[in-house]
């Protein structure tokens, strides 16, 4: 009776654009977060930025977007200001996040020309972090195909891992953050990049990356992992 009521108090084009789950969360509290999504053409297609730099381009598109969106959700707004609750605009993708609606409000958005839909807000839950080892170097339980191949854990059994040396790589650069890479890094006198004055190893191909892990990586990536690395 309580669903049928509620159907009965929205109109029937409003009906039509709010979904059965706003509906069900309307039975049971007062209000609702809701996500107001309109239609209509974006006029980034007849946007000529040929001739405009980089920066330029950007900032042509974030305004041809938010000024869309503007026009777009202005009588959403209204009746949001109206009804004095709380909302934002997502003008990326033509959405309006409206916190706390009410029967009516819901009704009266839903009735808007331009409103496709009337739906709740999604929340979802992160998973629990897991901890991992400190010491990156205790995880190497799977071994790579190419280091079983050069016979690579032979030479390990018999306690050559590559420590005291240090390798070389002179590639695109090595990224230090990778979680094969970081810790086994010399950083005195180790990194060298002679067009960016980079401060920090970085890669912004990928090349370097691979052959470096090949030498040195951790978990089982690199041929000698206790050894140093450099690169340039």
């Amino acid at each position: 009776m309580v669903r049928i009521a509620l159907f009965a108090a929205l109109s029937a084009s409003a009906a039509a654009t709010v979904s059965v789950r706003t509906l069900r969360e309307l039975e049971t509290s007062s209000t609702v977060d809701v996500l107001v999504h309109f239609d209509g053409e974006s006029g980034l297609s007849k946007l000529d930025t040929e001739s405009l730099s980089r920066e330029d381009r950007a900032q042509a598109v974030l305004s041809t977007l938010q000024a869309e969106s503007a026009i777009v959700t202005a009588d959403a707004v209204e009746l949001a200001k109206a009804a004095g609750v709380e909302y934002e605009a997502y003008w990326i993708a033509q959405y309006l996040h409206v916190k706390g609606a009410s029967k009516e409000l819901v009704n009266q958005l839903a009735a808007l020309r331009n409103v496709v839909s009337v739906a709740p807000v999604e929340v979802y839950k992160l998973p629990e972090l897991v901890e991992v080892p400190a010491d990156l170097s205790v995880q190497n339980s799977t071994v790579e195909w190419g280091i079983n191949i050069v016979d690579a854990p032979k030479a390990w059994a018999r306690g050559n891992k590559g420590k005291g040396s240090v390798v070389a790589t002179i590639d695109s650069g090595v990224r230090l953050t990778h979680e094969t890479l970081q810790a086994n890094f010399r950083s005195a006198n180790g990194w060298y990049e002679p067009s960016t004055k980079s401060k920090l190893p970085n890669d912004r191909h990928g090349h370097g990356t691979h052959v470096t892990g090949t030498i040195a990586g951790l978990n089982g990536i690199g041929v000698a992992p206790e050894a140093k690395w450099i690169a340039c």
